[in-house]
């Protein structure tokens, strides 16, 4: 509830479509104002690690900190040089570039 009420802050609407009306509230606070850097690091590490050394609820999965499974499936792609894409985003994204050339080509033309 409170993520909404923040992206509301941003401009969401309360009851958000699909992806559409959304909004962004982004705060920033520099950790350097109330410790050291290193400090600050050597914390949320020590968090991490705690929460990963947590029981899980079902052994053959692990607990898991935020982000740890995006960042590993970002540095995959980063060494294979690839994303996958699904096949109607790839299609949509062809037809986008497709107008963009017809567009660019019929201004050429009239000029």
């Amino acid at each position: 509830m409170a993520v909404q009420l923040l992206g509301m802050m941003g401009g969401a609407s309360g009851a958000p479509k699909k992806t559409h009306d959304c909004g962004f509230f982004l705060l920033v606070i520099n950790p350097e104002l109330l410790s050291s850097a290193e400090d600050y690091q050597q914390r949320v590490a020590e968090f991490a690690d705690n929460m990963r050394s947590t029981r899980p609820v079902d052994p053959s999965r692990p607990v898991r900190v935020p982000f740890e499974r995006s960042a590993a499936d970002r540095n995959k792609r980063r060494s294979e040089n690839r994303i996958e894409v699904a096949d109607e985003v790839h299609h949509a994204l062809r037809l986008i570039v497709q107008a963009g050339v017809n567009a660019h080509k019929t201004a050429d033309a009239a000029s």
